[in-house]
């Protein structure tokens, strides 16, 4: 499937994929949500969008490659609920419900 994405320019635009698992994970001290997927990735594609292609929805952001198993993404829905990304303004299908979760004690360090 990827020769047939990878064609322009020599490189990637797309990594099919698919999602594997959500989960409760943790990484590096800090325990939440988690995507598992199977889309290959490259160093750098932190922060890609995870995309459901039937309906062309985001539903999540990739952080986290692993050579051997699963790639791993935040949920959109937990991106769409932190109090921080609302106050900011940034919208979402739907209505975003603030509530408290895994990332609070993230933004604790920050």
């Amino acid at each position: 499937m990827q020769r047939q994405v990878i064609r322009e320019f020599d490189s990637k635009h797309v990594s099919p994929g698919f999602v594997d698992e959500v989960t409760v994970k943790s990484f590096d001290g800090k325990t939440g949500r988690a995507i598992g997927h199977d889309s290959s990735t490259l160093t750098g594609n932190s922060g890609s969008p995870v995309v459901d292609l039937q309906t062309g929805s985001v539903v999540g952001l990739h952080f986290r490659g692993n050579a051997d198993g699963l790639n791993w993404a935040v949920p959109a829905s937990d991106i769409a609920s932190d109090t921080r990304i609302i106050d900011a303004g940034i919208s979402f299908d739907g209505v975003a419900v603030a509530q408290q979760g895994p990332w609070d004690t993230a933004w604790a360090v920050v």
